[in-house]
């Protein structure tokens, strides 16, 4: 999944990858601070984000393997 920093918070884009769930924002959603999983053993290498309506729930950024 794509996903950005701007001025120093992560924002994350919830949109065609995610089709088969219902109505996704197609958006650039803010990832609440508390939504930051801080860890470093992200098995997929790509940027994981958990989401329900236009709010995330859990987020890991992409450690680049």
């Amino acid at each position: 999944m794509q996903y950005r920093i701007v001025n120093g918070h992560y924002q994350a884009f919830i949109g065609g990858e995610f089709a088969r769930w219902q109505n996704p924002p197609f958006a650039w959603v803010d990832v609440p601070e508390d939504a930051i999983l801080h860890r470093h053993d992200n098995p997929t290498g790509e940027a994981v984000a958990c989401w329900s309506g236009r709010t995330i729930i859990c987020f890991i950024q992409g450690n680049g393997a």
